[in-house]
């Protein structure tokens, strides 16, 4: 089969039902109905998508606010906290101590 030949379908088409008017007029009213529901749900979906929105904004702001006070907290604790001063290290004193015995040794040379 090459693409140009036309595909034989062994499947046969029903002819279309035909509907009294009174079937027509439920069918009609049904179709606004079921529009009627789903444009509310949507409506709801689009509502609770920007609540959703909203929140998660208004907690990011809450959670911006509160790392700014915290940081200008620490930053103002940081700035009045004095480092204290380093106490002054103290030298070994050296004493120098002659015993007897080694000043007695050196007299006597």
């Amino acid at each position: 089969m090459s693409d140009s030949e036309p595909i034989e379908s062994t499947e046969t088409v029903k002819p279309k039902k035909e509907l009294s008017e009174a079937q027509l007029e439920v069918l009609r009213k049904a179709r606004e109905r079921g529009n009627e529901v789903r444009k509310r749900n949507a409506e709801t979906k689009r509502k609770e998508k920007e609540l959703a929105n909203l929140e998660a904004a208004m907690k990011a702001d809450e959670i911006n606010k509160r790392y700014e006070e915290i940081a200008k907290e620490t930053s103002s604790k940081k700035k009045t906290k004095a480092k204290p001063e380093p106490k002054p290290k103290l030298k070994p004193e050296k004493y120098i101590t002659e015993t007897e015995s080694s000043s007695d040794s050196e007299e006597e040379r």
